[in-house]
């Protein structure tokens, strides 16, 4: 198995941290694989010790459906100083968390125009 240099992964982080995703990139920089990543739930971060729980993991199924269970060995299973392995971690979750937040309730507005234009089509089936 070929392994990156610490430049090599420096390069890479510079560039990661530009993406979308950048958070999950810095976590994999931490040493998480991709399922582990992707079964992260928020609880299990921890944004003052700056330390992850590994505690899922998420895996694609067919294509098109994924499951999420127990990481695939004992050892995944366990708490990942991220901020003291990568610096600047904590802010990228942060950015994240907040984005999140944000689709959230922008998605919600979205949901509750949609039911106020039906009431005001036909107000009598709001009312129930």
């Amino acid at each position: 198995m070929a392994s990156n240099d610490p430049q090599e992964l420096l390069q890479f982080r510079v560039v990661a941290d530009q993406d979308e995703w950048a958070a999950g990139w810095r976590l994999t920089l931490c040493g998480l694989c991709r399922s582990g990543v992707l079964g992260m739930k928020w609880d299990a971060v921890d944004l003052i010790k700056g330390e992850v729980r590994v505690e899922a993991g998420r895996v694609q199924l067919d294509g098109h459906r994924t499951a999420t269970d127990d990481p695939k060995s004992s050892a995944s299973r366990r708490t990942v100083p991220v901020e003291d392995i990568q610096p600047g971690t904590v802010a990228l979750l942060l950015s994240l968390k907040a984005r999140q937040a944000a689709d959230q309730a922008q998605a919600w507005c979205r949901v509750r125009r949609v039911r106020l234009r039906a009431c005001e089509s036909d107000w009598a089936s709001c009312q129930a």
